[in-house]
């Protein structure tokens, strides 16, 4: 589960990164400095997402951590791609680098949770290769929308409904999460 969250993640953020400077540069004529200021404030914040996530995970649980962060990213993506203009980019801009490596950070506390220490490694693993997978192929069809569409704006929905989907997928995680506790203190109990 955690391995298909990650993939969303990377999902999400491959059609992002890939396409948010180039469509508010060519399709709402900001300044190619503004923009480069937008992706820099998310590099910035995105350094310290992954520790403010990991403390967030520690003390409410993995998968309310990562409800949280793919409920930012789909109301960031979701405002590019609906209501684009200089305050949705600003305000995606600042919720996409609060959550930029925290899916990853989460994932990687994740893997000594679920599985035996011996193989969290493994499982750290798997998951960075669904994290792959998921920035390596969404590019792609996002250009292809791109194309059909002839407007980058629609490449936002790809986004937005992984990050969605994701969000859904953290509550069935922290469902399982809780099932598996309740099941652990019975059998102790």
């Amino acid at each position: 589960m955690v391995t298909f969250l990650v993939f969303l993640s990377g999902w999400s953020q491959g059609v992002f990164h890939t396409f948010f400077a180039t469509f508010i540069i060519r399709e709402h004529d900001m300044d190619m400095s503004y923009a480069g200021l937008l992706v820099i404030s998310m590099g910035v914040l995105g350094a310290f997402s992954g520790i403010l996530s990991g403390r967030i995970s520690d003390r409410i649980g993995r998968g309310q951590a990562f409800f949280i962060t793919f409920f930012l990213q789909t109301v960031g993506y979701g405002l590019v791609w609906v209501v684009p203009g200089d305050w949705a980019f600003i305000l995606c801009a600042v919720l996409i680098g609060l959550t930029l490596r925290s899916s990853y950070v989460i994932c990687a506390a994740s893997a000594g949770d679920y599985v035996h220490r011996t193989y969290a490694a493994a499982a750290f693993g798997l998951m960075s290769v669904g994290a792959g997978l998921g920035t390596t192929i969404s590019p792609v069809l996002a250009g292809v929308i791109a194309d059909a569409s002839g407007s980058l704006r629609w490449t936002f929905i790809l986004p937005s409904g992984a990050a969605g989907i994701a969000m859904f997928g953290s509550l069935f995680l922290h469902s399982l999460t809780q099932n598996r506790k309740a099941a652990e203190d019975t059998k102790n109990a």
